[in-house]
């Protein structure tokens, strides 16, 4: 027992170091700061494995806000750059951002109308219902959008970046993808009240719950379904596909809540939605995942393999930008890599008849959740996918 004690505390110093060391080295060297920073974390994380390691497991749901206090909300703005090529889901998401109380009038949304890459079935007059919808949809919120004829990771992430360059030093940004409906902990309000009396900045992360089918078909998203009925399983899809293509070995996290200035008073920007840092310095910013509630992630729905489609051509004729600071430009994974990704991720699925379906050797990797009361975010069963 003392050994192994001794042994956990020499692993975990020497995580500790790791991490320290990365950090440092990325404070000295700004220009290549997230590739420090991204090896110094990979390193730590494979160093707090078992050789071997478990199946990958969805994170049990932890206690979760039906609703924002109010003095939470009126710090909260929303920001987002999605596709208008479903407007059932963005249905979805627009109603649970309401529903947390976050004031959609003063959000800033991009919305990105370009369909040229969409698969032929898909024909022009179809592309212009979805695009109408999608509009119609953030008229009805009473939600301010602009439209946008493409998309790129630097894009969305310079957007977000100049967004928080406007807003109030005391504000919080809410940063969501289309599929990506973010939960908050019951005891948020305290938790923010602590750490500014603690002068300790506040940034929430949030481990995933893919969303599935409980055949685990890919199946058409309804904009009046409930969507915990539709799509029971929560299991940590994106967490496989990430360690499998990219070989961080990370854990697959999204920031759910961050500040526009940090504790001492400097300006936070992103470089990636995974990803933060406090300039001029670009140190990365830690963000807090214990206590926080998974985000519920529909990605995984009859839109996937058409969106993968659209993203793995987007990247194939994607070319650097440089309008970005040099922190930025060596943070975004190369167009290849994306590309790889990607299309790994695609052959996750394979035909059963008309429709795509998750593969039966890639859902025995997983544990998974069988979640099926979102309004109340409770998880009442636990087993290995089948």
């Amino acid at each position: 027992t003392t050994a192994t004690a001794a042994t956990t505390t020499a692993t975990a110093a020497t995580t500790t170091a790791t991490a320290a060391t990365a950090r440092q080295s990325a404070a000295a060297e700004p220009g290549r700061a997230a590739d420090k920073l991204q090896a110094g974390r990979a390193a730590a994380w494979r160093q707090s494995r078992s050789p071997s390691g478990p199946l990958q497991a969805a994170r049990p749901v932890s206690c979760a806000l039906n609703r924002l206090p109010i003095a939470v909300t009126a710090r909260v703005h929303l920001f987002a750059y999605i596709h208008a090529g479903d407007p059932a889901l963005l249905a979805h998401w627009l109603r649970h951002y309401a529903s947390l109380g976050l004031d959609l009038s003063r959000a800033n949304i991009t919305l990105d109308e370009y369909m040229d890459e969409e698969p032929s079935a898909v024909t022009p007059n179809h592309r212009r219902m979805l695009v109408k919808a999608s509009r119609e949809l953030l008229h009805a919120y009473g939600v301010p959008f602009r439209a946008a004829h493409g998309y790129s990771s630097e894009a969305k992430t310079a957007a977000a970046n100049a967004y928080m360059a406007t807003l109030p030093r005391d504000a919080l940004l809410v940063y969501p993808d289309l599929d990506e409906l973010f939960h908050y902990p019951c005891n948020l309000e305290a938790r923010l009240r602590q750490r500014r009396t603690a002068n300790k900045t506040v940034v929430l992360s949030a481990a995933a719950h893919d969303r599935v089918a409980a055949d685990w078909t890919l199946r058409p998203m309804e904009a009046t379904a409930e969507l915990a009925a539709a799509y029971p399983w929560a299991c940590p899809l994106s967490q496989l596909i990430q360690d499998q293509t990219l070989n961080l070995h990370l854990a697959f996290r999204k920031l759910v809540l961050t500040p526009v200035v940090d504790a001492r008073g400097r300006s936070v920007r992103y470089i990636s939605s995974h990803q933060l840092v406090a300039l001029p310095e670009a140190e990365e910013l830690p963000s807090m995942t214990w206590g926080v509630p998974p985000f519920d992630h529909y990605r995984y729905t009859s839109m996937t393999v058409r969106n993968l489609v659209r993203k793995i051509e987007s990247y194939r004729k994607a070319t650097r930008t440089a309008h970005q600071s040099s922190i930025f430009n060596h943070s975004f994974p190369s167009a290849a890599k994306a590309v790889h990704k990607y299309e790994h991720e695609m052959s996750l699925f394979e035909r059963r008849g008309d429709v795509w379906a998750v593969r039966e050797d890639v859902s025995v990797q997983m544990r998974c959740l069988l979640r099926v009361n979102e309004s109340s975010n409770e998880s009442v069963q636990t087993r290995p996918a089948p």
